[in-house]
């Protein structure tokens, strides 16, 4: 079983910028993706996030700022994070993985955004364009 955090990050492909902004247009697709509600809230910094609760998982979506967690510029590139939550009693997806992938495939079929996908810490699970810094990541391995 798939266990962990997965992490979907994301930027417009060229050209496909809309009015409402990265992290709304994320969210609201996520939302639709794991069919649940989109809840948005500020930190007290003045940072917005949204939260997703679905009946099989969950997710959070924010855009990230350069705060030094960044090491590659392919992370700054694409500031939007997608975290995904499972619900281990939900017979929807056998584990973690297995949702991540249906989000990111789902995501990838509108055709709007360059993502890619790690697992913990920066292994490499699925990516949707190519960028140099992507051989300086794990490869995440799944038996």
């Amino acid at each position: 079983m798939a266990t962990g955090d997965f992490d979907i990050f994301i930027n417009f492909k060229t050209g496909m910028h809309v009015d409402g902004g990265l992290d709304v247009e994320a969210s609201l697709d996520v939302a639709r993706v794991i069919d649940g509600e989109c809840r948005e809230s500020w930190s007290e910094a003045g940072a917005r996030s949204f939260s997703i609760q679905g009946e099989a998982a969950t997710a959070w979506v924010a855009e990230l700022t350069e705060s030094g967690e960044f090491v590659l510029p392919v992370f700054l590139e694409h500031p939007c994070d997608v975290e995904l939550r499972y619900r281990a009693d939900c017979p929807n997806w056998g584990d973690a993985l297995e949702l991540a992938r249906f989000v990111f495939r789902s995501l990838d079929s509108l055709e709007k955004y360059d993502m890619f996908m790690i697992h913990d810490d920066e292994q490499l699970v699925q990516m949707n364009f190519p960028h140099p810094d992507f051989q300086s990541l794990e490869e995440f391995v799944y038996w």
